[in-house]
C-alpha cells in the first residue's frame, strides 16, 4: 500500500466527543493521509465509536495496556507512513482546510520543522468562547515559551523524520505539550499559521484540567524554556 501523504495521530482519551473530531478529520479537503487512533483497553467506549465508522483512511489502533497520551504518542513513531505527521484531539474539531494549509505550508518552507494554526476556544455544546492570538514566527514563539505554551498542540504538522526522532516524556501527564515544544525549539524552527483552523473543546474531563503534577513541571520546563531563548537568541528570524 502506497503510504500517504499526511499521517493523522489522535490519541483517545474520550469517546463523549469523538465521532465529530474523526468526522472532522476524514471531512477535510485534503484527501491524502490516514487517521491513526490509538487507544487502550480502558477505554473501550472509544473503541466502540472508532469500529462504527467505517472508512478506510482511519485506522484503529490498541494498546496492551492503560497508555497516557504521551505513551500512545511515542508509540505512534513506529506506526505513521506520511511525509508529514498532524496531531489531532479526540475532542476537538479541525476546519475542512486544515490539513491542506499545512500541507503547502510545509512544502513550500523546507526550513520550518513544525507548523501550528491558530484556534477557537469552543464549550461542551461546540459554543463559541474567547481565545488567545498564538505568535506565528519563530522569534516570537522562543520569545513566548518560558512564560506559556504559544503552540496549540493538537493544531500541529511536522516532518515525519523530525516526529520519529523526537519521544514524549511519559513522566509527565499534565503538560507533556509544553515539554514537547519546549525541547522541540532547540532542534527545528516551529511556526504558526495565521489562520483559525481548529475548534479547541474546553470541558471538564479534558486531560488538561488536571493539576496534580502540574506545579511539580512548570518551573522545570519554563527554566528549560529561558535557558533554549538565551541559546538561540543569535539565530532568531
Amino acid at each position: 500500500m502506497m503510504a500517504p501523504a499526511v499521517s493523522v495521530v489522535m490519541p483517545c482519551h474520550t469517546d463523549k466527543y469523538l465521532a465529530e473530531a474523526v468526522q472532522s478529520i476524514l471531512d477535510q479537503t485534503f484527501r491524502d493521509f490516514e487517521l491513526i487512533a490509538i487507544c487502550d483497553p480502558t477505554e473501550s467506549g472509544a473503541g466502540r465509536v472508532l469500529n462504527r465508522i467505517k472508512d478506510p483512511q482511519l485506522i484503529p489502533y490498541s494498546t496492551f495496556t492503560k497508555a497516557n497520551v504521551s505513551t500512545k504518542m511515542n508509540l505512534a513513531r513506529a506506526l505513521v507512513r506520511g511525509k508529514y505527521v498532524a496531531r489531532m484531539d479526540s475532542d476537538d474539531v479541525a476546519h475542512p482546510d486544515r490539513l491542506r494549509k499545512q500541507v503547502k505550508y510545509l512544502d513550500a518552507h523546507p526550513e520550518v520543522g513544525a507548523i501550528g494554526t491558530q484556534i477557537d476556544y469552543i464549550d461542551e455544546s461546540g459554543n463559541p468562547l474567547k481565545g488567545p492570538n498564538l505568535p506565528t514566527s519563530y522569534a516570537g514563539i522562543l520569545f513566548a515559551l518560558p512564560r506559556y505554551n504559544p503552540i496549540a498542540n493538537p493544531t500541529t504538522m511536522m516532518r515525519s523524520e523530525i516526529f520519529r526522532h523526537l519521544w514524549h516524556d511519559p513522566a509527565i501527564t499534565t503538560v507533556e505539550d509544553y515539554d514537547y515544544w519546549v525541547r522541540a525549539s532547540r532542534e527545528i524552527r516551529i511556526r504558526n499559521l495565521p489562520d483559525h483552523l481548529h475548534k479547541y473543546r474546553i470541558h471538564p474531563g479534558q486531560i488538561s484540567n488536571s493539576t496534580d503534577e502540574r506545579d511539580k513541571w512548570l518551573p522545570i520546563i519554563q527554566g528549560r524554556a529561558r535557558g533554549i531563548f538565551w541559546q538561540r537568541l543569535g539565530g532568531l528570524a
